[in-house]
């Protein structure tokens, strides 16, 4: 695990941005679900991120992956779905500046179109026909919201006849499991035998790229024994037990 890497992992603990469910922990009572209607042993929310230290971390660690992955010249906006996308791809392109003096522009959909001032459905750089967008959102559980945001990007581009693609998907953590689709689980939907991540690049046929999986985080802040913000482990014991068991009926090894 490289050092950004491991930067980025241990600050997922100790801001609290990756917790587990302790109630389940505890008593085997759901109170997390996932978008996709499965239960979610543990969480990641990365607007834990939410200081200058940790905002620093989270800018290094998306820079220095678009860097590593060679993707730097293959777009020309950096794209986040609302809401946790929008401070991504912001710090994200800090990070690109302050960091390896590369310069690129950021842009994001409101949830609700503007109807008086500078108008529309866009923040940030103005879309231009033939640009290339390469997405930066924090988590990918079913990829629901990804599907959505390239659909909404292409109606767009249909609308005023223009020429706007994605280029490939950048994630801070990687869940490692099976994709839902067909809706919700538990109205309805099934569970299939490729990640969420596969899936994607499956139906879209872009690429994927992820900072850290779970199955190399949780480990790592396990064997680190890294605490959270309440002075408590993020990963105990019991955690890692329930992490193992629950990857054998959720997770899928990586490609």
């Amino acid at each position: 695990m490289e050092q950004y890497v491991k930067d980025f992992v241990k600050a997922m603990g100790t801001t609290g941005s990756l917790f587990f469910d302790k109630q389940y922990l505890e008593t085997g009572d759901i109170t997390l679900p996932l978008k996709d209607g499965r239960r979610a042993l543990y969480f990641i929310n990365l607007g834990g991120f939410c200081d200058g230290e940790s905002g620093t971390i989270l800018s290094a660690a998306y820079a220095r992956k678009i860097i590593k992955e060679n993707l730097i010249n293959d777009f020309d906006i950096l794209y986040g779905p609302a809401y946790k996308g929008i401070t991504i791809i912001d710090s994200t392109c800090n990070g690109l500046y302050k960091i390896f003096g590369i310069n690129k522009p950021w842009a994001y959909r409101r949830k609700e179109s503007k109807g008086h001032g500078e108008m529309g459905d866009f923040i940030g750089k103005k879309f231009f026909d033939g640009c290339r967008l390469l997405m930066a959102d924090d988590v990918i559980s079913s990829a629901a919201t990804k599907f959505t945001e390239i659909d909404e990007v292409s109606a767009v581009a249909e609308k005023n006849k223009m020429d706007i693609g994605f280029t490939g998907l950048v994630i801070a953590a990687d869940r490692q499991q099976k994709a839902v689709i067909d809706g919700k689980i538990d109205e309805g939907g099934r569970q299939i035998d490729i990640s969420a991540a596969q899936y994607f690049t499956q139906k879209t046929d872009l690429p994927f790229h992820c900072i850290s999986g779970v199955e190399e985080a949780i480990p790592h802040l396990y064997e680190n024994k890294i605490e959270g913000p309440d002075g408590e482990l993020v990963v105990t014991d019991k955690a890692m037990q329930e992490f193992e068991k629950y990857q054998k009926e959720f997770g899928i090894k990586p490609v």
